[in-house]
């Protein structure tokens, strides 16, 4: 079970089992459908569970034409063109924390955007607390070799989004397409 991060207060909690890989871009999707500007998403799961897999269905529903890359040799890239202006990065090569460049480049105007970093864990609580909405998604693998697949565990720290909310919209969004807004 992953834990949320020390000194976050964790508002709620649910998971998905996605037995598909094509579902962890449908997830991406969904956020980004709904989120709003000022959110930040914290991913961390082990490499190639598909974090970045995530962020491409994210970036596709924000309407970013620009066909997203793992930014793990540049530590971040900036989108812009679709509904709102996205940050993503990626801070696998960090053992530690994040740089004060990095953590810079996604506080400034953070009202503005929507923010995903793998290995989120490494963000700064300053940080995170720039941003009005932070929500924290593990994944982990779930099945076997024959079946694999993947758990979500997502914790919401929102006074607005609850995790129960998130929950059953996506499920909605799931099985009709069904689109929400945060």
């Amino acid at each position: 079970m992953f834990e949320p991060w020390p000194m976050v207060k964790q508002t709620e909690s649910c998971e998905w089992i996605l037995p598909e890989s094509f579902q962890t871009f449908k997830i991406g999707e969904f956020f980004g459908e709904g989120v709003s500007a000022g959110t930040l998403i914290l991913l961390s799961g082990p490499t190639g569970i598909g974090k970045t897999t995530f962020c491409k269905g994210v970036a596709v529903a924000l309407g970013i034409e620009e066909v997203l890359t793992s930014p793990t040799f540049l530590t971040w890239q900036f989108y812009e063109g679709g509904r709102i202006p996205l940050f993503h990065g990626d801070l696998d090569r960090f053992s530690g924390r994040a740089s004060e460049e990095f953590e810079w480049a996604l506080s400034e105007d953070a009202e503005k955007k929507l923010a995903v970093v793998e290995w989120g864990e490494r963000v700064s609580q300053k940080t995170r607390g720039v941003f009005s909405t932070t929500i924290q998604i593990s994944f982990s693998w779930y099945g076997d070799e024959e079946y694999p697949g993947r758990k979500i565990s997502l914790f919401s720290h929102s006074s607005s989004l609850s995790a129960t909310d998130l929950e059953r919209e996506f499920n909605l969004f799931l099985n009709d397409g069904k689109r929400w807004k945060a």
